[in-house]
């Protein structure tokens, strides 16, 4: 699991400039100022492609057909592409020599079986010898009828030709490979599971080349190699062999397979307490970040089972994102943040553009309500629709220089 810095999060003070929503504790009870401390935390997000393990489909059954005997193609009426049936002609060897040998072995039988007849009504001895070899000769005769048989290369089962490597009239040894053949009628693929949901028989929900397939767990496997990268996640998964049914070849063998468990979006770990549930089974949530000086809710998804400190998490982060980790007041989404450094008195501020480093220690905030006109409710409240009013010394005149980030403290800025 990727560790990020030290959750003890230094409390960084921030100016809340309140637009839209605003602050709900500083328009409650007319308080015309709030002290907030606002606690925040750095995001460091790993981008998705690192558990975009390598996961393709391949064939159910997959064999090589290859000769039994020495001989010379003489057809080969299976190309690539053919689709077969069972026990169909693939290719057919030379069987001149093995049907001889089977004509010599009929012949044989033929000998054997008048010679016992002759002597089978007398003496009980000779009639003996005579069955015997009879008995012999018809095992011969099986024999080169295997070796006739031999020379026609069938199917196994019903599928698809992948490869042929070899040509008609080419002379081949005993045991070379012919032609490659494949069951596509259902495809498997080794898929990263959740170790819950990874149950022999389960069904599961996989995407095949765009398209959305129901598979069926066959067994689980521990992660090889090539999933390592797994391993850095919350809860490492496990490999489970997945049988995808094929039988309208949407489907084709190779195509990249897609489980429901990798996740889709920038992963990070965040402290526990900044995740605020969101489902009812405890898979999403919701955090607030700092996004271009505006606080936003996020959806996120949650790996794995969650520790008192540390929760890994999936959705749409970036890493000039930082994180709200908790707040004496309740922000809203919408609020413009603003770092800047002030007097005691929240006099003589300088506005920053961007958030400075969140470990960086700074003074409470100070927090105004916006400015409301006569009869005009305030920006972002039910209903409101009055227009931004500048405050003077809110923002840095021309050719005003930034302060250094350190010892940050802040004023509201009404708009």
């Amino acid at each position: 699991m990727r560790q990020v810095r030290s959750w003890c999060v230094p409390v960084v003070g921030v100016a809340l400039v309140v637009v839209g929503a605003g602050l709900a504790a500083a328009q409650q009870g007319g308080a015309g100022e709030t002290m907030a401390r606002v606690e925040t935390g750095p995001l460091d997000p790993v981008s998705p492609e690192k558990f975009a393990v390598p996961a393709v489909t391949e064939p159910y059954r997959r064999v090589t057909v290859v000769t039994t005997l020495d001989g010379v193609i003489r057809s080969l009426p299976a190309q690539v592409g053919t689709v077969v049936r069972e026990s169909q002609e693939l290719a057919l060897v030379d069987r001149v020599e093995s049907a001889a040998h089977l004509k010599i072995a009929q012949a044989e039988v033929k000998q054997q079986q008048a010679a016992f007849d002759e002597v089978k009504q007398g003496d009980r001895f000779l009639a003996a010898q005579a069955e015997a070899r009879l008995e012999a000769s018809k095992a011969r005769q099986e024999l080169a009828q295997l070796q006739v048989d031999r020379c026609s290369l069938r199917a196994p089962f019903a599928g698809t030709v992948l490869g042929v490597g070899v040509s008609a009239g080419q002379y081949l040894s005993r045991g070379a490979a012919v032609l490659e053949l494949a069951d596509t009628s259902s495809l498997r693929a080794l898929i990263p599971l959740d170790r819950a949901s990874a149950r022999p028989g389960a069904e599961v929900e996989v995407k095949v080349g765009g398209q959305v397939a129901t598979g069926k767990v066959q067994a689980t496997i521990p992660l090889p190699e090539s999933f390592s990268a797994l391993r850095d996640l919350a809860t490492p998964p496990v490999a489970a062999w997945v049988l995808i049914p094929n039988t309208d070849g949407k489907l084709d063998a190779g195509q990249r397979a897609e489980g429901p468990f990798l996740p889709r979006l920038p992963v990070a770990s965040v402290p526990t307490s900044a995740v605020r549930s969101g489902g009812t089974d405890g898979r999403e949530g919701t955090i607030q970040i700092l996004r271009n000086e505006t606080v936003v809710d996020i959806q996120v998804q949650v790996l794995g089972s969650p520790t008192a400190d540390i929760t890994q998490i999936s959705g749409p982060l970036r890493r000039s994102d930082t994180l709200i980790v908790g707040s004496s007041v309740a922000l809203r989404p919408g609020t413009l943040v603003r770092f800047n450094r002030a007097d005691a008195d929240g006099t003589g501020a300088v506005v920053e553009g961007v958030a400075p480093n969140p470990d960086d220690r700074g003074e409470s905030a100070r927090i105004l309500a916006p400015a409301t006109a006569a009869g005009v409710a305030p920006i972002g409240a039910p209903g409101s629709a009055a227009p931004r009013a500048k405050a003077p010394s809110a923002r840095p005149g021309p050719g005003a220089r930034p302060a250094p980030a350190k010892a940050k403290g802040a004023v509201a800025v009404p708009f």
